[in-house]
């Protein structure tokens, strides 16, 4: 029988900072037990140089970027009440030929921004795939047309 996540609310955020920034006053009003999955959470390959981005931030290696950011990602998570859950997967700067996104063909209609698109595809299969019925189930925004 499968188990069940340890979770009731899971929150998909698709590099780092992006669930604290967008989310803050919504976190601890969701019921717990609460996690936020940062899909672009891997660290960079080794070696690998520094991107454009990450060197304006200030940072002088990719490690570095990657190490910073994830202990604030943490911090900001226990101060919001929830579980950090990181795949090991790095952000778009770092990803290696073969490793792009795989989206899943089912979702693409209801598809977020490209840059966006590898994160529900990895967050949706590792977070809620092959889960108990009557457990959290993902909620899948629909692009409205404008009137």
């Amino acid at each position: 029988m499968p188990v069940p996540p340890p979770w009731r609310t899971l929150v998909v955020s698709p590099h780092f900072d992006d669930a604290a920034l967008s989310l803050a006053g919504l976190l601890p009003t969701l019921p717990g037990p609460l996690a936020v999955v940062t899909v672009h959470g891997g660290p960079p390959p080794p070696g690998s140089p520094v991107s454009w981005w990450d060197s304006v931030c200030g940072f002088t290696t990719a490690a570095e970027a990657h190490r910073v950011r994830s202990a604030e990602d943490a911090r900001a998570c226990e101060l919001l009440g929830a579980e950090q859950v990181l795949i090991d997967h790095p952000d778009g700067p770092y990803v290696t030929e073969g490793e792009g996104a795989d989206a899943l063909d089912a979702l693409r209609a209801h598809s977020p921004p490209p840059g966006h698109r590898p994160a529900r595809a990895r967050s949706l299969r590792r977070a809620v795939g092959g889960q108990a019925r009557g457990g959290p189930q993902p909620r899948l925004p629909t692009r409205r047309s404008r009137p």
